[in-house]
C-alpha cells in the first residue's frame, strides 16, 4: 500500500467514525426529547411527591444526554475537518511512491521556472522604469500590488522584491532534488527486486536493507527490535543486532536472503 493509499484511507476512517458519532449525538438529542416531552412545560419537582423520584432522575438523564450529544456531535465535527485536511493535502501533494511522482514533479518545475521568469522579465521593465504588467499572470499581478500596498519600501520601482525570486529558485532546487531521491528510490528497489524481493549493502558492520515492496508489518517489526530504522526508502541499523533465526510470521525466504547476503 502507498502512502497515498494509507492516507486516502485514513481519511475514509476519519468519516465512518464521524458519522458514527453524529449517529450517536442524534440518538442522544432524541432521548432528550423523548424524556422531556413527558414532562409538562415549566413544571418543577414537586418535592415530597411520589413523582418527585421519577422526575429527579429525568432531569440527570436529560442533563447526561444533553452533554454526550454535545461531545459526540464536537467530535464528529473534528474527524470531519481532519478528513478534509487529509484530502486537501492529497490533491496538492505529491508523495514519494505515487507512479505519476516524477512526471508532477517536472510539472510543477516548469510552472516555477515559468513563473520565474515572467518576474524576471518583469523586473526588467521596472528597473527601465516602465512596469509592464501584462508580463505576469493574474496571481503574479494580485501579488505585486498587495506588496506595494503593504510593504511598497521593499519594491524598487514596482518590481518583486529579491525574495520572490529566491523563493521560487529555492522550491525548484527542492522539486529537483526530490526527483533525484525519487531515482535513487527506483534503482535501489529495483535491485532488490532482481535479487528475489531485497538487497542488502553497507560496510562496518552498518547495513541498509532495501525491498522491492513493503515488507509486511512482521518484517518491520523485527526490524525495528533489532533497532534498524526508516530513512531515504531502506531499514538502516547494525548487522550484528538481527537475529540470525527467521522471526515469528516473517517471510522465511526473503530473511534467509538478508542472512545470505550478510553473510558475504
Amino acid at each position: 500500500m502507498t502512502y497515498r493509499e494509507r492516507r486516502e484511507r485514513r481519511a475514509e476512517r476519519l468519516r465512518e467514525w464521524a458519522e458514527k458519532r453524529e449517529q450517536r449525538s442524534t440518538q442522544a438529542f432524541t432521548t432528550v426529547h423523548t424524556i422531556a416531552d413527558g414532562i409538562p412545560f415549566g413544571q418543577p419537582i414537586l418535592v415530597g411527591h411520589h413523582s418527585e423520584g421519577r422526575h429527579r432522575r429525568d432531569a440527570e438523564r436529560i442533563e447526561n444526554n444533553m452533554r454526550r450529544g454535545i461531545e459526540d456531535s464536537r467530535k464528529a465535527a473534528d474527524m470531519e475537518s481532519r478528513a478534509d485536511t487529509i484530502e486537501a493535502q492529497l490533491d496538492r501533494s505529491i508523495y514519494f511512491d505515487d507512479e505519476d511522482a516524477i512526471d508532477r514533479l517536472r510539472e510543477r518545475i516548469a510552472d516555477l521556472e515559468a513563473q520565474r521568469d515572467r518576474i524576471k522579465a518583469y523586473n526588467a521593465t521596472c528597473r527601465k522604469g516602465t512596469p509592464d504588467l501584462s508580463l505576469l499572470d493574474a496571481k503574479q499581478q494580485g501579488e505585486i500590488a498587495t506588496i506595494l500596498r503593504v510593504v511598497p519600501y521593499q519594491s524598487k520601482g514596482g518590481a518583486f522584491p529579491a525574495y520572490a525570486l529566491s523563493g521560487i529558485n529555492g522550491n525548484i532546487a527542492r522539486n529537483k532534488k526530490r526527483i533525484e531521491e525519487i531515482e535513487w528510490r527506483e534503482k535501489r528497489q529495483q535491485e532488490a527486486e532482481d535479487k528475489g524481493g531485497v538487497t542488502v549493502r553497507g560496510s562496518n558492520g552498518y547495513v541498509n536493507i532495501t525491498f522491492a515492496e513493503h515488507p509486511g508489518r512482521p518484517m518491520i517489526n523485527a526490524l525495528k527490535a533489532a533497532g534498524f530504522g526508516w530513512r531515504r526508502g531502506t531499514w538502516g541499523g547494525y548487522a550484528e543486532r538481527l537475529p540470525i533465526d527467521c522471526p515469528p510470521d516473517v517471510d522465511a525466504d526473503v530473511w534467509a536472503s538478508i542472512r545470505q547476503q550478510l553473510s558475504r
